[in-house]
């Protein structure tokens, strides 16, 4: 997680590192993982190396950035 400030640090999201199956979710009941506290109106996003079936995925950073038109405070994966 970099913020525009140029602070960065690392978030920990319990499911990516002791992997998942998607189909055994039936419920939206888990909880997610906050990424930081405080001012999120632009950020960058980097995910570790991510393997699905032993292939890696490539994964790009991802740029939020508050947009008053549109602009949700979510990230879903």
């Amino acid at each position: 997680m970099k913020l525009a400030s140029g602070q960065s640090y690392q978030v920990s999201i319990e499911q990516l590192k002791t992997g998942f199956d998607p189909k055994q979710i039936s419920t939206s009941s888990i909880k997610g993982t906050p990424l930081g506290k405080g001012d999120m109106d632009d950020f960058t996003l980097t995910f570790p190396d991510i393997f699905v079936n032993g292939e890696k995925v490539p994964m790009a950073p991802i740029h939020f950035k508050k947009r008053e038109e549109r602009y949700a405070p979510v990230f879903n994966c």
